[in-house]
This record gives structure tokens, sequence and C-alpha cells, in this order.
């Protein structure tokens, strides 16, 4: 009789399982994905808006990222890699920064290096830039066909169609940042936060179900535990009591010593 209600006891003492391994890499996936297309989402609609006043180039405090189209600048800056562009003061601006600005004459944005600076003078109350490519066998600046030295072509651009200094670049956020804009991983960036969102749904429903189960068994072990413990004498109780307290002591020595 002792030994049951011992039982009884423990059993509903225990702790819960730990989480599976599979469903912890499930939880970090979906919150993952999920956070990030929250931020590309947030990111998005405020650079719509700056967009519209900055060449459409979307800013985010102060900070662009573009991927590079052409070659002209390389092999600093790759086809299909990010550049980060900050705006900048066009009085702090050096020669060899790298701009990214409005050229008017081909209506495009595009990246080149600063060669000479022109500040304001009487009669023009902007920075006055000269810039140019780097790479001296590029396709941009020639063709398919023959290649030209980027070097010998260059660019007048005014303070005011000048978008930023670039401050950084990355090969791999261009690759990544262009997968997601192709219908496949824009596909992708949406499946993965939606099957989480499903998933974590089911999980809920199931949880809640065995969480019924758990508590009527509990319910009934704990009537069935009740009626046990009162049919025990005052002695078998307090004997009872006092096992229970010296195998929860010699627990703790356990666990202190390990």
């Amino acid at each position: 009789m002792e030994k049951e209600n011992k039982e009884v006891i423990k059993e509903s003492t225990k702790k819960k399982e730990k989480q599976p391994l599979i469903k912890k890499i499930i939880n970090i996936v979906g919150i993952v994905f999920t956070s990030i297309l929250g931020v590309i989402l947030v990111f998005f609609l405020i650079g719509n808006f700056t967009a519209k006043n900055n060449y459409g180039v979307k800013m985010i405090f102060n900070h662009s990222t573009l991927v590079v189209l052409t070659d002209s600048m390389e092999p600093t800056y790759k086809v299909g890699g990010a550049i980060f562009i900050e705006k900048t003061d066009p009085s702090k601006i050096k020669v060899g920064d790298d701009l990214t600005f409005f050229y008017d004459s081909w209506g495009v944005v595009v990246t080149h290096r600063v060669l000479e600076i022109t500040p304001p003078s009487e009669t023009n109350s902007l920075y006055t830039f000269k810039l140019h490519g780097i790479n001296t066998e590029s396709k941009q600046c020639g063709s398919l066909d023959t290649p030209a030295d980027c070097t010998d072509q260059y660019q007048l651009v005014s303070s005011d169609k000048v978008i930023g200094k670039v401050v950084g670049s990355s090969y791999a956020v261009g690759q990544i940042y262009t997968f997601m804009m192709e219908p496949y991983g824009l596909v992708l960036l949406l499946l993965v936060p939606a099957g989480y969102l499903i998933y974590v749904s089911i999980d809920v429903i199931v949880k809640t179900l065995k969480q019924k189960e758990e508590n009527e068994e509990k319910a009934i072990n704990s009537s069935t535990s009740t009626s046990k413990l009162d049919s025990l004498s005052s002695e078998q109780k307090e004997k009872l009591k006092k096992e229970l307290l010296n195998e929860l002591l010699n627990k703790g020595k356990e666990n202190k010593d390990e």
C-alpha cells in the first residue's frame, strides 16, 4: 500500500519531457524566416516612401543597398554583388571615394570612383564631381566583342545628383538579395513562415488535447491517491512522509555531488 502511494505521488511530480531536437530546429527556422520576412516588409514599405525623392533608390536611415549590374567597377565590385551606400555630406567626399549617383545623360543610377572635385563657387553653389569606372577591360564601357577602358571615360556630376558614398560591399548578400527577389525566392520566403504558422497551430491543438487527457488522468490519480491515503493510519502517513522526504534529500545530495 505504501509503495503504491509513493509511486502515485512521484508520478504527479515528474517534470515534462524536453522538446525533441527536431521540434527545436523547426521552431528556430520558423522564427528566423518569419523575422526576416517581417524586417523585409517593414524596410520595403519605408523604402517605397524614400525612393520617390531619391531617384528610385530605397533609403532607410540614410543607408541603401544596391546590387551591381555592370562590370565598370570590377574587380572591386563584382557583378551580382551588393554595395552598401551611406548618404554623405558633399564636403566630406574625397578623391578616391566611390559614389552612387543618378546620371542624367544615361537616365540610370551609376557607381563610379571620384577623380576630381570642384568645390562651390560664385557661379555654382554645388560641388561638382568628376568620376569614372576602374575596369580597364569593361564590356559596359565598350561592347561584348570589344571591351574598353572605363578610366578613359568620365562623368561630371553635381552634388544634388549624388545618392551616397559606398561604405562596404558583399558578394554573398547580393546573391541572396537577387535570389529573394526572384519569383521562386519570394515563394520560399512566404511558404516557410506560412508552414511554420500551420505547424505551430497544429502543435498547439495537439498539446491542448494532450493536456486535457493528462488533467483528467491526474484528477483520477489524485482521487485514487487521496482515497488510499485516507485509509492509512496516522503512523503510516507519518512514515510515508519521512520516506519521501529522505528520498528528496538524497536526490539533492546526488545532484550536488555531480
